[in-house]
Order: structure tokens, then sequence, then C-alpha cells
């Protein structure tokens, strides 16, 4: 059996955490474009309906609003909602640039222990 150096040891821990933490950024992502786009839904039907009697959930009630309000209030929701993907982009980009030198660094160890 081969015997691996701490260091590599280590330098694997710290890859599968990047990986790992990839993964519950790009699973926060995902779940925000799908209210993002429920939201989107929302305001459409908001716009094309006829119906002058509109309700919004907040918690367990439901509130008689008007257009405008409604508007208004998911307006709100997707600009918040922009804002945490601009920062989860961020995040995902700045994680992926470390998983890339940990992983260019553990090439770079094998490599060397190789030859």
């Amino acid at each position: 059996m081969v015997k691996v150096p701490p260091e590599m040891g280590d330098m694997v821990k710290r890859f599968q955490q990047l990986q790992q933490q990839l993964q519950v950024l790009m699973f926060q992502k995902q779940n925000i474009q799908v209210q993002q786009a429920e939201v989107e839904n929302a305001l459409k039907e908001i716009t094309e309906s006829k119906n002058k009697e509109l309700y919004e959930i907040i918690g367990t009630v439901m509130i008689k609003r008007t257009g405008s309000e409604l508007k208004k209030s998911l307006k709100g929701k997707n600009e918040i909602m922009e804002l945490r993907l601009s920062t989860l982009d961020k995040q995902i980009n700045s994680i992926t640039e470390q998983a890339r030198k940990v992983q260019d660094s553990l090439v770079e160890m094998s490599k060397s222990r190789r030859g």
C-alpha cells in the first residue's frame, strides 16, 4: 500500500471540502433561480390578469392587495434575489479558483513523488 504524505492528505481533504462548498452554493443558486422564475411568472400573471381581486400570502395569512402593491412587493423580492445570485456567483468563482489551485498542487506533488 502506498503511503501518502500528511501534507498531501491535508490537501486532498481541503480539495474535498472545497468541492462540498461548491455543491452547497450551486444548490442555493439553483433554489434562488427557481424562486426567481416563480416571481417572474407571478409578475406576468398580475400584468395579464383582468381580475381585480389579488392576494399575497405572507406566512400563513392571505392579504388582499392591489396589482401595483403586489408588483412592488414582487419586484423588491426579485431585486433581493438578484443580489443574492450575484454574491453566490462571486463565492462560486472564488471557491472554484481555490479548488483549481489545490488540484494543481496535488498534481505537482503527485508528479514529484513519481519522478
